[in-house]
């Protein structure tokens, strides 16, 4: 074996341990939608994320999906969906995830998961060999509201603002308006009890 070939296997090392946490909300992921698949329940970003965070014991967002997204881009579906939530009795938007397994047709290994989990390390490799100034990895578009933005900058351009909730302008005519009499006598009564 050559010593270049020694320093290349050592460095990818170093690289999949440094970002060791990328590739564990992957095989997380992963893990997930298999488990998810075998119950027969929906592969939603929602269900995909709480078995994540019981399985890695880390938080997995939209940000990381997103950078897994960016990494296997032909390998990682993912749609916007609309769910009904049962506590609010409304629907509300979520994403479905899906794999697709063209990226690794005609591998040797074991299953597909394992071929493509594969895949996803060399590109993470690649990416940090490619770009060794990089400290982070790039983030992917996804569908509609889920895009990542700072929460806190609803005006950035480059986002989607359509999971804001839009209110009214806070502004001195808004205060004047009197609620309609049966609610303000209902207020008055709580705010009484409270006192």
């Amino acid at each position: 074996m050559n010593l270049f070939m020694l320093n290349s296997e050592k460095e990818n090392l170093q690289i999949l341990e440094r970002y060791n946490t990328i590739v564990e909300l992957f095989d997380g992921m992963n893990c997930s939608l298999r488990l998810l698949a075998l119950s027969k329940k929906s592969p939603t970003f929602q269900n995909i994320s709480a078995q994540v965070e019981v399985l890695t014991q880390r938080k997995f967002s939209y940000r990381h999906l997103a950078k897994i997204k960016y990494l296997l881009p032909e390998a990682i579906q993912t749609d916007k969906i609309l769910v009904h939530d049962k506590k609010s009795l409304c629907m509300k938007p979520d994403m479905k995830i899906g794999l697709l397994f063209d990226v690794v047709e005609g591998h040797d290994e074991e299953s597909d998961f394992i071929a493509l989990r594969q895949v996803f390390a060399s590109r993470l490799v690649d990416y940090f060999i490619k770009h060794p100034e990089a400290c982070d990895i790039p983030q992917a578009i996804l569908p509609g509201p889920f895009n990542h933005c700072k929460e806190a900058a609803f005006e950035d351009k480059a986002c989607d603002n359509s999971m804001a909730v839009f209110c009214e302008p806070f502004n001195e005519r808004s205060e004047t308006i009197a609620p309609e009499p049966m609610f303000a006598d209902h207020f008055k009564r709580i705010s009484a009890s409270c006192h």
